[in-house]
């Protein structure tokens, strides 16, 4: 099978798309772009195309952006909701909605 590069920026456009529409807080693609930098810098991967490489880091920014968008509109699953396990003895930190800034409660 063989690829070409119109294909490859034809990829690379859809997924920067995604990823323009992913973030809904106008903070949410630096807060990805760091987080993902600090990822990729541990990581090593450069030997890639650039297109390449560019769509790889879009696509991890793209998960952290949904996971923030999750976490503020409090779409947790079952798992996430009672972490730590043992939450009725342990306080645990919740993001607010407005800058996912930690605060503390206690587990009801």
């Amino acid at each position: 099978m063989s690829i070409s590069e119109y294909d490859v920026n034809d990829w690379a456009e859809a997924i920067a798309n995604l990823h323009g529409s992913t973030a809904r807080d106008p903070g949410d693609a630096r807060r990805a772009y760091n987080a993902v930098a600090n990822l990729w810098s541990g990581y090593g991967y450069q030997d890639a195309p650039t297109e390449v490489l560019r769509m790889l880091v879009n696509a991890i920014e793209i998960g952290y952006m949904a996971a923030l968008n999750d976490v503020r509109d409090g779409d947790l699953d079952d798992e996430i909701r009672m972490w730590p396990p043992d939450a009725s003895r342990t306080p645990f930190l919740i993001a607010h909605h407005d800058g996912l800034q930690p605060t503390q409660h206690e587990a009801v």
